[in-house]
């Protein structure tokens, strides 16, 4: 458009100078052209020296608005009259994206710090991505894209809520009393032997119960290392509502985070890449890995391709968060126990038959899962 306007000026001013002589009109028509063209050629020089950096603070909150900014750099001696860009914001966990344009101008050899404010409203690996900047003259007629393609990404984690989680199994008689058997080094059978507390015994090895009869410190050894019993399995291959998919990622990390907590071995199956299942222990491996469960696979990482990622490797007990039953399960079924964690939009969904089900929704996950039995 500010071209047809530049080229109809041109023309009025021609056709002036045509009927009238002047040399006034002649300066007009000249300045109509050589000055667009001057800086047109100028900004063609200049337009290489500008550079453009993205800041994203570390850490962004769910919920919370979060200042990031972008810094576009001016080495030319000449100002940068117009600088166009946009700023790609994609969640890749839920799919959520916004773009945000930026126009602004640059001063000579001067530094301008555009600021913009996002507000995660979901859980999940967030995206922002500057493609480059283009570069107009003082006039708007031409634009040069120049710089250098940059990429940031950072981690909103799901808020977690308290759960208590229990594992179907998980326990084995000692008297009259039970003994916990979920914990690191210990398996499901009963422990080699239970002894009086001597100094450097873990106080997590305490039998607490057991104590308190006999009133003194009691100690159960361990047997054998416990073998990691649990898998946790998110299906993100089948889409869903932002809602949905953040409610899941919630349970999820709140689950997982539960059983690291309290020591308890388990797997957790990403997909994708050189190690699709992880064994986790403690919650610094939780942690290390966080960035790949909160994003979604590529290829899709479905039930379909969870069983094959098995291989044949069996587990006492899977615990399958997903958005949709799927017609896989029975499969899943057979080589573990499965208890399914379901979640939509109204909270109501299809059962799959005599498996163990819970079933939420984005407005009442924490309240139903507050207490779970695998």
């Amino acid at each position: 458009m500010r071209r047809v306007i530049w080229a109809m000026a041109v023309l009025l001013c021609g056709a002036a100078w045509a009927f009238t002589g002047t040399p006034a009109a002649l300066a007009v028509l000249s300045a109509s052209v050589l000055l667009p063209c001057v800086s047109i050629a100028l900004t063609a020089l200049a337009a290489g020296k500008v550079t453009s950096a993205l800041y994203i603070p570390v850490g962004p909150q769910k919920g919370s608005f979060t200042d990031g900014w972008l810094q576009i750099k001016n080495s030319a001696p000449l100002p940068m009259a117009r600088v166009r860009t946009t700023i790609d914001v994609i969640n890749q966990l839920t799919g959520e994206s916004r773009t945000l344009k930026i126009d602004c101008s640059v001063p000579p050899k001067g530094i301008k710090r555009v600021e913009f404010t996002f507000n995660p409203v979901c859980c999940g690996r967030i995206r922002f991505s500057v493609a480059g900047l283009q570069i107009f003259d003082p006039f708007g007629l031409i634009g040069w894209k120049t710089g250098v393609a940059s990429t940031e990404k950072r981690t909103v984690l799901p808020e977690t809520f308290p759960m208590t989680v229990r594992l179907s199994g998980s326990e084995t008689l000692l008297g009259d009393d039970v003994l916990n058997l979920n914990r690191r080094g210990q398996d499901y059978s009963e422990p080699f032997q239970i002894r009086n507390y001597a100094e450097g015994d873990s106080l997590k090895q305490i039998h607490w119960k057991l104590s308190q009869k006999y009133d003194k410190y009691l100690v159960a050894d361990p047997s054998a290392a416990l073998t990691r019993a649990l898998l946790v399995f998110w299906d993100k291959s089948v889409p869903a509502p932002p809602a949905v998919t953040d409610a899941l990622g919630e349970a999820v990390m709140s689950l997982c985070l539960r059983l690291a907590e309290e020591e308890i071995p388990y797997s957790l199956a990403l997909g994708g890449g050189e190690n699709p299942i992880l064994d986790i222990t403690a919650v610094e491996d939780l942690y290390g890995i966080v960035h790949q469960l909160l994003r979604t696979q590529e290829n899709g990482n479905g039930v379909t391709e969870l069983l094959q990622m098995l291989g044949g490797r069996r587990y006492p007990l899977i615990a399958l968060f997903t958005p949709q039953i799927s017609k896989e399960l029975p499969a899943l079924s057979a080589v573990g126990k499965t208890t399914v964690f379901l979640c939509s939009e109204t909270g109501e969904g299809e059962r799959a038959g005599d498996i163990m089900c819970y079933v939420f929704s984005p407005a009442d996950y924490k309240t139903t899962l507050r207490d779970v039995i695998i």
